[in-house]
């Protein structure tokens, strides 16, 4: 649904419409419209070719290099990327 709330008003007197984006939230914690969902690394839900380019905040990374596969046991929290086969550290 457009709301006047996310439209953009763009050149002259045409109207630009956003679209709002609206994320899952599997704790019902969520609040926020852009904000990601969070879950611990052992929660993630299966890394597939369906989910491919979701993103999660995971609260318990062990590790932050760039593109590594997440494994849960730490205390880091970082964005999670499915590439479609695994959780990659990073956006």
């Amino acid at each position: 649904m457009i709301t006047r709330r996310n439209a953009c008003w763009g050149l002259g007197s045409l109207p630009f419409f956003g679209v709002a984006v609206a994320y899952a939230d599997p704790t019902g914690t969520n609040a926020l419209q852009n904000k990601l969902p969070q879950s611990t690394v052992s929660s993630l839900p299966a890394c597939a070719t369906a989910t491919m380019g979701v993103q999660y905040l995971v609260t318990d990374a062990n590790a932050t290099s760039f593109h590594s596969i997440a494994a849960g046991g730490g205390g880091t929290a970082i964005v999670v990327t499915c590439n479609g086969a695994n959780w990659l550290l990073g956006g």
